[in-house]
């Protein structure tokens, strides 16, 4: 059966909720009825999306997996020179897009980051990304012997620089922070994108 206006909202209002709750306690305390009273809906409602607590998590998880991914998407856009070129301004635009969405949601990132959240959220966050970054390469044709890793280490780059900027004392904007990350990528890509070193398609 189709999916209506109602489910629609009815499944964002308890993500919503869990994301609200997760914020004020652990999520190994939060009960299916802490989420419905908080959504403002009935259980039944509930067990019409979701088998359980542990079901709904993973759909909130994956919502900003997804998120995450398709931002990245947007360097997809430039030929591998472009993306270099659109490296070497102070802040990448795609990489403000991405911290602006990063400090819009904040509140439950910093939950869903925090070592103290014991999902695989995590891990399948590091693998989407993973995927993604190889994705790329393999679509400009940068395909070598290394493309794992390089994938790997450029996943492990962009969880490591969104956990900071999540934990970050006194804060930064987003326009701020893209402008350290992108240093920072400038340094590590260059090896494998600069026209001197790699065969680059043509543009």
């Amino acid at each position: 059966m189709p999916q209506t206006i109602a489910d629609g909202k009815n499944q964002e209002l308890l993500i919503g909720a869990l994301a609200s709750l997760l914020q004020a306690k652990p999520f190994d305390a939060i009960t299916v009825t802490d989420i419905t009273r908080t959504a403002k809906v009935g259980r039944t409602t509930f067990y019409s999306y979701y088998q359980d607590k542990y079901d709904l998590i993973e759909h909130l998880e994956n919502a900003h997996i997804e998120a995450f991914c398709e931002l990245l998407t947007a360097s997809r856009r430039d030929t591998p020179r472009a993306y270099l070129n659109n490296l070497r301004e102070p802040q990448a635009y795609y990489l403000t897009c991405f911290y602006t969405y990063v400090q819009q949601n904040i509140g439950v990132l910093s939950v869903l980051f925090s070592p103290s959240h014991n999902t695989n959220f995590m891990h399948r966050m590091d693998d989407a990304v993973a995927r993604h970054r190889r994705e790329t390469l393999q679509m400009w044709g940068i395909g070598n012997p290394t493309q794992f890793y390089w994938g790997r280490a450029l996943a492990g780059v962009h969880l490591t620089l969104t956990r900071a900027f999540i934990r970050q004392s006194p804060a930064l904007s987003p326009e701020e922070m893209s402008e350290i990350a992108t240093g920072i990528f400038r340094s590590l890509l260059a090896g494998i994108l600069a026209p001197e070193s790699v065969q680059l398609p043509p543009e």
